[in-house]
């Protein structure tokens, strides 16, 4: 959860705060696409964890993502 938590925090501080006082769509297109794909990777860990406590009883780490 530590390494989750640290890839998300790198994700706010290098891509969610716009360079100008004013968020463009390119921006907010940006910023929508990084979101929904860190949803999908939530719910996929998330899957993982519940098996592990309900069902297989082990979470396999898994390599660092690379995406941005």
């Amino acid at each position: 959860v530590k390494t989750w938590t640290e890839e998300s925090h790198a994700l706010a501080v290098s891509k969610a705060y716009p360079g100008q006082r004013v968020i463009d769509q390119a921006f907010a297109n940006q910023t929508w696409d990084i979101t929904i794909e860190r949803w999908k990777l939530a719910a996929a860990r998330l899957a993982k964890v519940l098996n592990a406590v309900l069902g297989e009883n082990q979470i396999l780490v898994e390599e660092r993502s690379s995406d941005p």
